[in-house]
């Protein structure tokens, strides 16, 4: 893959222009591509900025997809528009918060074919849209923390005439929160939480009997594809830091305890 990227950064009172431009060509599908972008930033006031973004963006097919001999001949990039909008607002001196929403258009995706042809084809399409909350609180004499929450939703098709489905590394919902705390000179204590959404899955309704193995080979249901969720995962880790100065060095030592009630 042969890539070139070329941006500015054009700057207007409070508004900032970053327009850009990718080029890849790749040897491996003898194909190339141009995908321009643009961002757009406005310092609407000393602790509120404004961002947007857009553009063209492209990915070759894996190479199980493109190489012979178990792939195919005539694949092309597949392709996605972006679009992003969100803001940042300095609540304090330590504290901010940013919020920013998402939608993404793919297209020309690699799909699966089995009619005895080509076994694959850019045939499939996708969407993904969503949106994130993050309030921060910089490092102060003694605290450092945030909290997230992120909303997403992926979604493909299998080719034309079939219905969007769930991609298969959909989250949902996704919940991070961590803290650092120094409660005594040279010791700190961290916190980190998560809680993410279970990937969906597809469920067997049969299977087959396989003679030469003695095994059985699971039969999914192809018409209720990824409309089961596997259990939402959460953790929590803990960590403590004890920190000895030296006039010369410093010494280091932490006690990690990760997925505490496992």
């Amino acid at each position: 893959l042969i890539s070139a990227y070329i941006a500015d950064e054009l700057k207007v009172g409070p508004v900032t222009v970053i327009p850009g431009v990718r080029l890849d060509y790749s040897t491996a599908i003898d194909k190339g591509t141009a995908s321009p972008n643009l961002r757009v930033k406005l310092q609407a006031h000393p602790r509120l900025l404004l961002k947007a973004a857009g553009g063209l963006y492209a990915q070759l097919p894996e190479p199980d997809e493109r190489l012979a001999p178990v792939g195919a001949n005539g694949l092309s990039f597949e392709r996605a528009v972006h679009a992003t909008g969100g803001a940042e607002v300095k609540l304090t001196d330590a504290l901010e918060l940013q919020a920013q929403g998402y939608y993404k258009y793919l297209h020309r995706m690699v799909r699966r074919v089995d009619d005895g042809g080509e076994p694959y084809e850019n045939e499939a399409k996708g969407r993904a849209y969503g949106g994130e909350v993050l309030l921060r609180h910089r490092w102060t004499k003694r605290f450092f923390g945030w909290v997230s929450y992120s909303f997403a939703k992926a979604e493909r098709n299998d080719g034309p005439e079939t219905p969007y489905r769930l991609f298969d590394m959909d989250q949902t919902h996704n919940v991070v929160a961590l803290g650092s705390w120094e409660f005594a000179k040279g010791w700190r204590l961290g916190v980190r939480f998560q809680y993410t959404t279970g990937e969906p899955y597809t469920d067997i309704y049969a299977s087959a009997y396989q003679g030469d193995s003695g095994t059985y080979q699971p039969i999914y249901d192809a018409k209720r594809k990824n409309t089961k969720r596997r259990p939402a995962f959460h953790r929590l880790d803990l960590r403590l830091d004890r920190k000895w100065v030296f006039r010369d060095w410093i010494l280091h030592a932490y006690v990690d305890v990760q997925n505490v009630y496992y």
